[in-house]
């Protein structure tokens, strides 16, 4: 069985650093990532991006440290935005000594929502505040007795996703849950982690786990119905996903093959069409597909084992 390393006891999973610190190269050959840029370059670690489209701000966390490959994620992490992903300023959105992932802009509602345990709190949940005005932090969830993490909103602003894994439970265990953030109610769609609404919301993405606590890409309708499994690696397992901006693929990460690190791929909708896009030795994580078909990642590359930074790449 394979061990599952979790980050902030959530479902995100990531590579365990080899013992020498070994600085990987910025591509390597036949790899052909068109436009490959590199978007933060700071001293500490930047994870899951959000947004970024043309005239769109990016959201991402920043981990106060500079090497993650301990894996000890349980260090104060905040939200940070660039108004220009390509530009050198930006701008951390949260403070504090918050334990923060995995961002979710919304530009017809102005807000962005994040998962993680804010300054003072004992319970990781969902919370949203203002994307440009205003810093006040509402919540989405309030559990006492569950972490909630990985929200997504729907492209009308008007639903909530997200992934909750009761305080004596596992992560292969998790929940997957919406809510409609006009009337308030919530209900569980059914058993699940890091869900992610199509473009038109009609369906939803998600990670699942097999018999050997193995993640897997699924896909199901917007109300819990007619689950389907995409993939079915062997000896690996598949962690972070995003739609294409047409809803027709999904790009994600996966450990293949008992390889060290992770890999970007790509397959259609219907699972056809499965192929591998990053091929560097460098551990590539968190895609987002934005709406002006760039594929943002999180990366090594171009620097020591552990050390994550931003990148981006012009999907074909």
């Amino acid at each position: 069985m394979k061990k599952l390393t979790l980050i902030l006891g959530l479902a995100l999973l990531v590579p365990t650093a080899s013992c020498g610190k070994k600085t990987y190269p910025v591509t390597t050959a036949n790899e052909n990532l068109s436009s490959l840029t590199k978007i933060t370059d700071g001293r500490n670690a930047a994870l899951d991006p959000n947004g970024g489209a043309e005239g769109e701000p990016l959201f991402y966390v920043v981990v106060e440290s500079e090497d993650l490959s301990s894996l000890n994620f349980n260090k104060v992490s905040n939200v940070y935005r660039k108004d220009n992903p390509l530009a050198p300023s930006q701008t951390q959105v949260t403070s504090g000594k918050n334990y923060l992932r995995g961002p979710w802009f919304n530009a017809d509602i102005d807000r962005v929502a994040f998962g993680g345990k804010l300054a003072g709190a004992s319970t990781y949940d969902i919370s949203m505040m203002p994307a440009y005005k205003g810093t006040a932090i509402y919540p989405i969830t309030e559990s006492v007795d569950a972490s909630e993490m990985w929200p997504c909103i729907s492209s009308d602003g008007k639903l909530i996703v997200y992934q909750r894994v009761t305080t004596s439970g596992k992560i292969t265990k998790a929940e997957i849950w919406i809510k409609n953030l006009v009337t308030g109610e919530s209900a569980i769609l059914g058993g699940g982690a890091v869900p992610r609404f199509s473009p038109d919301a009609q369906q939803i993405a998600y990670l699942k786990f097999n018999s050997e606590n193995q993640s897997q890409l699924w896909v199901m309708n917007s109300d819990g119905t007619n689950p389907r499994q995409l993939t079915d690696i062997k000896k690996g397992y598949v962690s972070d996903l995003s739609w294409s901006p047409d809803g027709n693929q999904i790009v994600f990460c996966a450990k293949r093959d008992n390889k060290k690190d992770f890999d970007l791929y790509i397959l259609n909708v219907d699972g056809t069409n499965f192929h591998q896009i990053t091929i560097n030795e460098s551990s590539d994580i968190s895609p987002y597909w934005s709406k002006d078909n760039y594929i943002y990642f999180c990366s090594d590359r171009g620097s020591q084992s552990g050390k994550y930074q931003i990148w981006r790449f012009k999907a074909k």
